[in-house]
């Protein structure tokens, strides 16, 4: 059991840190896992050292760390491939065809990412579709650069107006968001191409792979990190049996994950964060049929969509304040305790089997 399971940490029963290890299966991870924490709590530590048990546990699990906020992470990752943003070679294409599902699937989902990565409204997404399917029928696929689609939009707003008043917000607004991908880097990153990238292929392969993306602006890093997204849902496949094939790892989740702060429905920002709450909530749901686990971890868990802190199966919190450890529990006496509980000391909720502990985390260094 113990070969094909993650050691948490140390059982602490009645306030005594005992000799029993707990530990969580590999193959329950499809089911997600939450890990939060105020800084210094030692949340970080942890999944660092859970992801390192990992990597060493189950070497034909390709592991993808999403790094989205801090630059100097990658030293928490030994072994790892590091690839950044700014590599000459890195790309993600921005539309993928399966061959699970019917072409019109694929354009569908990708006008919805690409809507919600802009911040548009849901009008647009209907005419990104449009645009795509037209592109198809006309010349029998997308545009290989990105901005090739963007400017398909615009010709397709302009020779199928809305009322006159409507026309010039939707040109202007789209106009505005089209010239934040005015530059090659992104272009070249976004660029379609039938092979699929050698960082990908290596994730699927079973390797483990740190991509920083943590130097990329708001709106290119939710439009690339949205294409991974729907490249994984594109290639991968459902499974009968539950078992752990893929990880993707998000410290920071909120920089992705935020609730708006804003409730200006015409805000671009509100916009962009309602949809990534819908698209993210699908992709927990979908990729746990198909051996894709999540494990995200960040310190403040109300900031999040609510999916984020709900669907996950399995949830590791170490020390909160309010109003963040009301989220997990309705006993008052366990809310106070979250917010006291001392470093490397975490609440352990295990939805898949019902358990309820508090561990104490093992000890995890790292060479600089």
């Amino acid at each position: 059991f113990k070969a094909h399971a993650l050691k948490l940490g140390k059982h602490i029963n009645k306030g005594v840190i005992t000799d029993h290890d707990t530990y969580v299966p590999i193959n329950k991870l499809p089911q997600d896992m939450v890990i939060f924490g105020k800084s210094g709590s030692g949340k970080t530590f942890f999944l660092a050292g859970l992801i390192e048990e990992l990597a060493s546990k189950a070497k034909d699990v390709g592991i993808l760390v999403l790094n989205v906020a801090k630059t100097s992470q990658a030293v928490f990752y030994k072994d790892f491939s590091v690839i950044k943003y700014s590599d000459k070679d890195f790309r993600v294409p921005y539309f993928y065809r399966g061959d699970s599902h019917s072409l019109e699937k694929y354009l569908q989902e990708t006008a919805t990412y690409i809507c919600a990565s802009l911040g548009l409204k849901n009008v647009f997404e209907k005419i990104i579709y449009r645009t795509s399917v037209g592109f198809t029928k006309l010349k029998g696929e997308l545009p290989d650069f990105f901005l090739g689609l963007l400017n398909g939009v615009e010709n397709y707003i302009i020779k199928n107006p809305y009322g006159p008043e409507e026309q010039a917000n939707l040109l202007q607004v789209f106009r505005n968001r089209k010239n934040v991908f005015d530059e090659d880097k992104i272009q070249e990153v976004l660029k379609i191409s039938s092979d699929l990238p050698n960082w990908f292929r290596d994730w699927l392969d079973g390797k483990n792979t740190f991509l920083d993306l943590s130097m990329c602006s708001k709106f290119i890093m939710m439009l690339v990190v949205n294409a991974i997204f729907q490249l994984i849902r594109a290639i991968t496949k459902d499974s009968l049996i539950e078992q752990l094939k893929y990880v993707v790892v998000i410290d920071e989740a909120h920089i992705i994950l935020e609730k708006p702060i804003t409730n200006n429905s015409d805000d671009a920002d509100f916009i962009m964060k309602e949809q990534m709450a819908k698209i993210f909530s699908e992709l927990l749901k979908e990729y746990r049929s198909r051996g894709v686990g999540f494990i995200l971890a960040d310190q403040s868990p109300s900031s999040l969509f609510d999916e984020v802190s709900s669907q996950p199966s399995i949830k590791v919190i170490f020390r909160e304040d309010y109003p963040n450890n009301t989220l997990f529990s309705e006993d008052l006496s366990e809310r106070q305790l979250i917010t006291q509980i001392p470093n490397r000391l975490a609440l352990v909720l295990n939805g898949s089997t019902g358990e309820k502990y508090i561990i104490k985390t093992i000890n995890f260094t790292f060479i600089k």
